[in-house]
């Protein structure tokens, strides 16, 4: 065989051999081409379902608060809360009928120095300090002035509000009157 036949055989060997690895790449990209878009259906479907779940939770989660916040509302005892800075953020109706004060009235408002008598304030202010650090109260007695510039002396179980990452947002109190 004669040096130039050589060449050519060797160039015919390397090109086959070059297609048939071409082909194997390709038969390979097809085949996970095919892996990925089931993977990507599987997703997609995954997706769907997770998304009806969180939207059908979601749902239950605001039933479920509406009802505690009626609950709240209607409660036969005074319930009332303040956030960090002191400041009403919840106003029940039955603390609404025994001081006079709408919610409306009482919301975003100073709870200590709008509504506590003079020489109770230090106190109620201490039990409320106290629950902003997480050290509840129970059986605080103390007067809450009425909108007809009364009295009525509730006792008070003040507990501490934390949102969903346990950090302190205020005080809710539960009283008798």
């Amino acid at each position: 065989m004669s040096q130039d036949a050589k060449k050519i055989d060797f160039l015919i060997r390397k090109i086959e051999r070059e297609k048939a690895a071409r082909a194997e790449a390709e038969r390979l990209l097809e085949l996970k081409s095919r892996e990925l878009y089931v993977a990507n259906q599987k997703l997609i479907t995954t997706n769907k379902n997770l998304e009806h779940i969180v939207a059908q939770r979601t749902e239950e989660l605001v039933l479920k608060n509406k009802e505690l916040i009626q609950f709240i509302d209607t409660a036969n005892a005074p319930i009332f809360g303040i956030d960090t800075e002191g400041a009403i953020n919840e106003w029940n109706q039955q603390s609404e009928r025994i001081t006079g004060f709408s919610k409306a009235e009482a919301m975003g408002r100073d709870l200590v120095a709008s509504f506590i008598t003079d020489d109770y304030k230090i106190s109620v202010g201490e039990v409320l300090a106290k629950g902003l650090k997480g050290q509840e109260t129970a059986n605080f007695e103390f007067p809450l002035i009425t909108q007809s510039g009364g009295q009525v002396i509730i006792q008070l179980n003040s507990t501490t509000r934390r949102d969903g990452d346990g950090q302190v947002v205020g005080v809710v109190g539960v009283g008798q009157d």
